[in-house]
């Protein structure tokens, strides 16, 4: 074979090369103190007969000076320039070759091309991941156009979206760039292109089929009802016609975990079906109430007293306190302004409600990023989106239950409206404050007037009766629409409805930290006053 010459750059010797395309050369090397890193070196005249130097330096520019770090985009380390070549240094994939001797990057398409097989639950966190990275370029303006398995590739065993050479504003023009299969019908045209590709990419994860197969199955499908509503999801990704995809990464994100109603379509109803089922409801039901009368212990399930204290729950990992709320009722004469015909509102369920907003710590913990804009590890989270929460619910689900340490038909979630403003209210019937625990905000929340335009560690303010802190003020807080609430048809309005922000900030005023005030956000809208509790409750029917 050709064999190739070593490029020169300081304080680098390089290895061997190790992949090579159109642009340039991927190189194995090591540092000066013998740390091996992936060197991406691009040959100036190369590029400059192409017409692409200057559009491949830009690219260079804006992901190292306007991309947040994030654990699934590939880091840059360090980027420069010789008399003859273009390089940057970044972290190594992991090495997926039989000895220390040959090194051959583990991504992606290698792994599908060996014939690995993506159980279901992988290729939905493989999505999420990914789509997280695109909404980290998405926030800054830029677009990737060249998501595909090769340029997915594995440190530390973490799938990471690396190849920045064609990342680009997404501002501009439809071009061709890209890799055929991965581009839509229209071109690569705005953020919709990344999130089409990252359709395709699910397609051949969750199938093992090349993406010119695509839409076909395998004879081998794996037809679990993951599998099968995945395979929904990346139908509508990939659409042919862009209106009838997901629109951005958010609305993308919440269908993978579930939370995107417009899935639960596959109803195959008869009549003789239907009366079965009623049939069979009414005699569950009738046996659950001879359980409830001669068994009562069985009406409530509680997690293991190895994490319980006097009803109220501690997570040690997280150390993340849980206070135990009884089902109940109260007036909403402070909570909904100009609700006046449905005064009274009952939680038929008791739950448990975090004592704090989960901290950045406690987030970095489960995610394994900490996007806040004002750092400190027992500051509240912030600058997530609705999704993001939801997430973080969902994964510490997943990871309690495996501790079996959650009831059955028990999830952790985040607060309907109703189990928030019922915590606030400490449970009062008859005696309701304008602020979670007082009538005077400035000992109970941290707000415009006191804040000094920052936000404060959890819990340094009163707590409310229940010893539950910061209800008011410090962060909004996010929360869903509760189970009676009805849905609207859109996806726009349904966002709409379940985006609900509630008990003000560091940057509101005292009207607006009231718990009278509810907003409604865009699920993919960042605040840096807008964070999140969790919630342990009964799984809510949607």
């Amino acid at each position: 074979g050709v064999i190739m010459q070593k490029p020169k750059i300081p304080n680098f010797e390089f290895d061997r090369c190790c992949g090579s395309g159109a642009y340039g050369d991927v190189w194995l090397a090591h540092d000066m103190n013998g740390v091996s890193r992936a060197v991406k070196v691009l040959y100036k005249t190369r590029l400059r007969n192409l017409g692409v130097l200057d559009k491949e330096i830009r690219g260079l520019q804006l992901y190292c000076k306007e991309v947040p770090r994030h654990p699934n985009l590939i880091e840059v380390l360090h980027a420069g320039e010789t008399d003859d070549i273009v390089y940057y240094v970044m972290e190594l994939a992991d090495n997926a070759g039989d000895s220390k001797n040959e090194y051959i990057p583990d991504t992606l398409s290698l792994r599908l091309n060996r014939g690995d097989v993506l159980s279901p639950e992988s290729v939905r966190d493989l999505g999420w991941s990914i789509l997280d990275a695109v909404s980290a370029l998405h926030q800054v303006g830029l677009i990737h156009r060249d998501i595909k398995p090769d340029n997915i590739v594995y440190v530390n065993g973490k799938p990471k979206l690396a190849d920045i050479g064609l990342i680009t504003s997404s501002i501009h023009d439809i071009t061709l760039a890209g890799t055929q299969g991965f581009i839509p019908p229209e071109g690569v045209c705005g953020c919709g292109a990344d999130l089409y590709a990252i359709g395709k990419l699910l397609y051949c994860a969750l199938t093992g089929n090349e993406v010119s197969a695509f839409p076909s199955l395998p004879d081998n499908f794996h037809g679990t009802s993951l599998a099968i509503k995945i395979n929904q999801i990346i139908l509508k990704a990939c659409a042919i016609k862009p209106a009838k995809r997901f629109q951005c990464v958010s609305e993308f994100q919440l269908a993978l975990t579930g939370e995107d109603f417009s899935f639960s379509k596959f109803r195959y109803f008869t009549m003789k079906n239907a009366i079965a089922l009623v049939a069979l409801m009414i005699s569950i039901f009738s046996l659950l109430i001879v359980i409830a009368k001669f068994c009562p212990i069985l009406s409530n399930s509680y997690p293991p007293a190895s994490i319980m204290h006097q009803g109220n729950i501690l997570l040690p990992k997280l150390q993340m306190q849980l206070i135990y709320i009884e089902k109940g009722q109260f007036e909403r004469s402070n909570v909904d302004k100009g609700k006046s015909k449905d005064n009274l509102s009952f939680i038929p369920n008791h739950y448990w409600i975090g004592q704090y907003e989960v901290t950045q710590k406690q987030y970095k913990s489960i995610m394994g990023v900490n996007p806040a804009t004002f750092k400190g590890e027992n500051f509240p989270i912030e600058t997530i989106t609705w999704p993001d929460a939801v997430e973080f619910c969902r994964r510490l689900t997943v990871s309690e239950q495996k501790k079996n340490r959650l009831p059955t038909g028990y999830e952790y979630r985040l607060p309907t409206n109703d189990e928030w403003v019922f915590a606030a209210n400490a449970r009062k019937f008859t005696q309701s404050f304008d602020y979670s625990g007082s009538n005077t905000p400035d000992y109970f929340a941290w707000y415009e007037e006191n804040s000094n335009n920052t936000p404060h560690s959890i819990g340094t303010k009163n707590p409310n009766q229940l010893e539950i802190y910061d209800m008011s003020g410090n962060v909004w807080e996010f929360c869903q629409a509760s189970p009676k609430q009805k849905l609207k048809k859109s996806n726009q309005d349904f966002y709409k409805e379940n985006a609900a922000i509630r008990g003000g900030s560091w940057k509101s005023s005292k009207e607006d930290a009231k718990l009278s005030v509810k907003y409604y956000c865009a699920s993919d809208i960042k605040m840096d006053d807008t964070g999140f509790r969790v919630v342990l409750g009964k799984k809510i029917n949607k």
